[in-house]
């Protein structure tokens, strides 16, 4: 049986618990960055890494990331391009993201933004009633993230239109959109606009002033997938020249903003710590379990990244 090493900031022992439970016939131990010499291991699991972990520890088999997103994992320098990284699938962030997603729509559909200023200023003035059919909204990132949301969304009415960078990929069950003439039509057509694209060098700054002056007038923007993906100013920008009517942020760049950032404190955006959804360890390590088990009889699990595509 393979050995196993988790690097993790914090909760490593509880990982390699839970790790040996499921995987009892596994070495598994937890990353010490004090040891006098480099480690060797099968697999690697790990969340967060120190930037020099790969000068410390070398990987014969495979890598398993903690989480959904692994832009933090390819840009460290020296990771082995020779071991196959993969991503956890789901565990458990689909109705944590389809929930969350759906509290943020509903925040604008039903003017709440408005009621808040309304009782700040202590007026009472009760706004005509909007049927669902009549807030459409636009997805970025049609994957199993982004198909929660949909259904989510779907239960209460509201229109919901997926945008994916090409037409390869899953089959969804809500209606899709690729390429840029297929963002652009999402973007002019969708009153409130959710990222859940992970970030790769090509999202990078996807949302800058060119996406957000295709936006639909008076639309706004749901983030939670990577801060990096928003040009900050640029938000900012249409947000004051009232281009946007708001925006739900759960993400920033950097996590958290500055003390001085107008992201505190401005009137037109809510803000949450990246807490859309978090991975649940009991899932995670029942996935990575059954993923050690297929590698041991030579097959590839599922979340598989392609180091050029980024996800």
């Amino acid at each position: 049986m393979s050995t196993v090493l988790v690097a993790t900031p914090s909760n490593a022992t509880l990982w390699a618990d839970l790790l040996q439970r499921s995987c009892p016939g596994r070495t598994i131990s937890c990353y010490d960055k004090t040891a006098p010499l480099a480690r060797s291991t099968d697999d690697l699991i790990l969340w967060r890494p120190d930037k020099d972990l790969f000068d410390n520890v070398v990987v014969k088999r495979s890598i398993f990331c903690l989480g959904a997103g692994v832009d933090a994992i390819l840009a460290l320098p020296n990771l082995p391009r020779t071991v196959d990284l993969f991503r956890l699938v789901d565990t458990g962030m689909s109705p944590q993201m389809a929930a969350w997603c759906s509290y943020a729509v509903l925040h604008f559909f039903r003017d709440m933004d408005i009621y808040q200023n309304s009782q700040r200023e202590k007026k009472w003035h009760p706004l005509p009633y909007r049927a669902p059919a009549d807030f459409p909204v636009g997805i970025l990132g049609a994957g199993i993230l982004g198909t929660a949301v949909a259904r989510a969304l779907s239960g209460f009415g509201i229109p919901v239109t997926g945008w994916r960078r090409t037409a390869s990929g899953q089959t969804t069950d809500f209606p899709c959109v690729c390429g840029p003439e297929g963002l652009h039509t999402l973007l002019a057509n969708s009153i409130a606009v959710i990222c859940l694209l992970p970030l790769t060098p090509k999202t990078r700054g996807l949302i800058d002033a060119g996406f957000l002056e295709h936006m639909r007038p008076g639309s706004v923007l749901i983030n939670a997938s990577r801060g990096d993906l928003v040009v900050e100013k640029d938000l900012l920008n249409a947000l004051e020249q009232g281009r946007l009517r708001g925006a739900f942020l759960d993400v920033t760049a950097p996590e958290p903003p500055p003390l001085d950032s107008p992201l505190w404190h401005h009137p037109s955006i809510r803000l949450t710590p990246h807490s859309a959804a978090a991975t649940i360890p009991e899932t995670a390590v029942a996935q990575i379990a059954a993923a050690l088990e297929q590698l041991d009889r030579d097959e590839r699990p599922a979340g598989y990244v392609d180091p050029d595509q980024g996800y």
